[in-house]
């Protein structure tokens, strides 16, 4: 992962906290420009569109670091029914506490699995999106096929 995530725990003890808000590209969660492990199989099909905005919060806890956050984006997607390229915006939360014994917290992770989460299995660009007809193929959103209706229900089987 290029984006530092990496905090000094010491330093978020002397401070009592610590805030981190950027807006970070896609090309920040990739290591050496290529998608790795559940990254890759997670968006062979989806992207972000533009960067997404984290903001992580970390506070002391007894003897543990507690580290709360938020990431809002948006996701370029195809839809479920006609395969059509859209955006559907997302904002997900994380939660994770950490030993305060370390010297450093890698967030990384914890953010990377949170954007993973936050990818819908199905998406639609509308809800009243018709689909591709069964039969021959054709968008229905854009125009109407010849297809038969028993050649279009047979071919959905």
């Amino acid at each position: 992962m290029r984006c530092d995530l990496v905090f000094n725990s010491r330093e978020i003890e002397e401070k009592g906290g610590l805030v981190f808000d950027k807006a970070l590209e896609v090309r920040e969660f990739l290591e050496d420009g290529q998608p790795v492990g559940a990254w890759d199989r997670a968006f062979a099909d989806r992207c972000l569109s533009g960067a997404c905005k984290v903001h992580l919060e970390f506070s002391i806890g007894g003897s543990r670091i507690l580290l709360e956050g938020r990431i809002a984006g948006r996701w370029k997607l195809a839809c479920s029914r006609c395969l059509a390229a859209h955006d559907l915006s997302f904002e997900t939360a994380l939660e994770e506490t950490y030993p305060s014994e370390g010297d450093r917290i890698d967030a990384g992770p914890e953010v990377r699995e949170a954007l993973i989460l936050s990818v819908p299995q199905k998406s639609v660009c509308n809800p009243s999106c018709l689909g591709l007809c069964p039969g021959c193929g054709k968008n229905l959103n854009l125009e109407p096929c010849g297809c038969p209706p028993d050649r279009a229900l047979a071919s959905s089987r």
